[in-house]
């Protein structure tokens, strides 16, 4: 079963995605703030859904925890900020898809569904392993030591 991370402040609204991204057969695990997410960034899921404004840590800048840890696992923003330029950053930053709100619960199940079917096995979040406080990436070849990144040499 693939995890998918999802990062909402608006309590409803967590819950209702929550809710039908289960009923698809995914396991969610669901923040509302942004900082509890970023302390959960490793091993990590095999999606995340993000708000952009979020308490704590705003999506922009947990995206960019999230593509340095792990930037294979792949990030879907959904937010209400639906500027051009809003999408445009997101996807500039590394994120799959942005879905600007309001939008139906079963379009995002659709969009986290092509996107995580579509990803090649190299792709997943398998690349990582923990060990004690240390997570290697072996494509990367880099140690994660504290939040700092260390590359390993031959």
């Amino acid at each position: 079963m693939k995890t998918i991370y999802l990062v909402e402040d608006e309590p409803a609204l967590r819950e209702l995605l929550t809710v039908y991204m289960k009923e698809a057969g995914y396991d969610v695990i669901a923040f509302s703030d942004g900082l509890d997410a970023k302390k959960q960034l490793l091993p990590g899921p095999d999606l995340w859904v993000l708000d952009i404004m979020l308490p704590g840590m705003d999506g922009y800048a947990l995206i960019r925890e999230i593509k340095q840890a792990t930037p294979q696992v792949p990030v879907i923003f959904a937010s209400a900020r639906n500027a051009e330029l809003d999408r445009v950053i997101g996807l500039e930053m590394g994120s799959e898809d942005y879905l600007a709100k309001p939008f139906l619960p079963r379009e995002l199940i659709l969009r986290v569904d092509r996107i995580l079917k579509t990803r090649k096995p190299e792709q997943t979040s398998q690349d990582t392993v923990m060990i004690g406080p240390y997570t290697f990436s072996h494509s990367k070849r880099t140690i994660l030591v504290d939040g700092e990144e260390h590359i390993l040499s031959n």
